[in-house]
């Protein structure tokens, strides 16, 4: 009887120990991981929204890399080649453009410098860059004009839709219409074509009648 107790015992003692080193087995190969330090868990880094000033100077940068200071305005209106009507949401301006000069509409290529520049600005947000005279004597914002991206005077000057005109004090793009009108001329675009159409007078001739007997 002793013999079989102390058997059991013997038995039951060695799963007690076994079970034990066991379970020290587990939580060695299993580290408390559910806890993490704060120095393993990264702060968040902070969200920066770009603002619309930002995304508009960048945009601005595709063509002719302006300067900041700028005047927003909708564009409501095309008068002509170098002029157009925009809104600010409480009041309507008549903005010229200066540096430039576009034909009038009774004028050789009028309408084409004014459908180009309705191809340009129409209906969109326009920016408005000040020189040093803010109006005109009729009244008329004068200012450089950036459409998506785009220097619109420029662009009126490159593609022959405008000559490069002095104005000044406002002088700040005068080098860069000049470069661009020398090539327009070069390339006898727009305005600058050599091949004009001519118109052919008939020759008349008048004829007496005889007289009457």
């Amino acid at each position: 009887m002793q013999y079989l107790l102390g058997k059991y015992l013997n038995q039951y003692e060695l799963f007690l120990i076994i079970f034990m080193l066991g379970l020290l087995l587990i939580t060695a190969c299993n580290p408390i991981i559910n806890q993490p330090s704060s120095s393993t868990i990264p702060s968040p880094s902070p969200t920066i929204t770009p603002t619309s000033s930002s995304i508009s100077s960048t945009s601005l940068q595709t063509f002719y890399n302006p300067p900041l200071g700028f005047i927003e305005f909708t564009v409501v209106d095309i008068i002509d080649g170098d002029t157009i009507e925009v809104s600010n949401d409480s009041e309507n301006y008549t903005v010229r453009y200066i540096g430039i000069d576009a034909p009038e509409l009774d004028e050789a290529f009028g309408i084409e410098a004014m459908e180009k520049n309705r191809e340009l600005v129409e209906g969109k947000i326009i920016k408005l860059e000040k020189d040093v005279t803010e109006t005109d004597q009729y009244g008329r914002l004068l200012g450089y004009i950036y459409a998506e991206g785009v220097f619109v005077n420029a662009e009126l000057v490159r593609l022959g839709y405008a000559h490069a005109v002095s104005y000044p004090p406002d002088t700040k793009h005068d080098g860069l219409f000049n470069n661009l009108e020398t090539k327009a001329k070069d390339i006898n675009i727009g305005i600058w074509e050599t091949i004009q159409p001519t118109k052919t007078i008939p020759n008349t001739t008048k004829i007496t009648p005889p007289p009457r007997n």
